[in-house]
């Protein structure tokens, strides 16, 4: 019996439909199902969602593509209810686990880049629109996050508490060479695909060079994160 858990395999689905709407962005469709399909089966995304349905690695991962979709909607689309479902979208993924919160650069760059294209065209009605788009995208974090910082503060003491088991996963020695060809966890072996995706980053970042950037940026920070932490001293 395979010990699928009904919660990790809609969002897996979820995770799958979203990623691939949202590379139709760019490629055709085609393309872009072609590039699903491997990434969902060539990286650990399939082990977790099928074999281990305890863990959110599939629930973070379709929630890191709503919010990536929503962030890029942010450009162009002026409705105040896009930008209060990617602070939601946002802190939902937060949520789901602290390290999430690396993906948060996307929406928060994209923020920046809106705000600073209407200050140069000295569009102060957007911009005064665009601060109460941003007090309410506070305040719908704010009440996703409450809870966790309430439950936090009364049984720890503190707001906001890394869980203890996650010690090891905080930032250690920096060790990049066993990140991608460690024995036991370097990427080269356990998920190659990985590997090709970085290339095809900066292959897509040629072509579509702001969101290529943001991407690098948001990559190279999770890369950073990940060389870092403690387990990768078992390599």
């Amino acid at each position: 019996d395979v010990p699928l858990a009904l919660p990790t395999a809609v969002a897996g689905l979820g995770a799958l439909f979203t990623i691939y709407q949202l590379l139709q962005r760019w490629y055709t469709s085609s393309v872009a199902l072609l590039t699903t399909v491997t990434m969902y089966a060539g990286t650990n995304l399939l082990f977790y969602t099928v074999y281990e349905g305890s863990y959110a690695h599939a629930l973070s991962a379709w929630l890191s593509a709503i919010v990536v979709t929503l962030a890029c909607r942010l450009e162009h689309d002026q409705r105040l209810r896009v930008w209060l479902w990617c602070a939601g979208a946002t802190a939902a993924l937060i949520l789901t686990y602290w390290v999430n919160a690396i993906v948060a650069i996307v929406p928060v760059l994209t923020i920046a880049r809106v705000c600073w294209q209407r200050y140069q065209q000295r569009d102060w009605n957007i911009l005064k629109r665009y601060s109460v788009y941003m007090i309410g995208m506070l305040a719908i974090a704010s009440i996703i996050l409450a809870p966790q910082l309430a439950v936090w503060q009364v049984m720890q003491g503190a707001w906001y508490r890394i869980p203890r088991d996650s010690v090891r996963f905080m930032p250690q020695e920096f060790q990049l060479v066993a990140f991608f060809v460690g024995p036991l966890y370097g990427m080269g072996w356990w998920t190659p695909v990985y590997a090709l995706g970085l290339v095809g980053l900066l292959l897509f970042a040629r072509t579509h060079r702001w969101y290529g950037v943001v991407f690098i940026i948001t990559c190279a920070v999770f890369i950073i994160y990940n060389t870092s932490i403690l387990i990768l001293g078992f390599c």
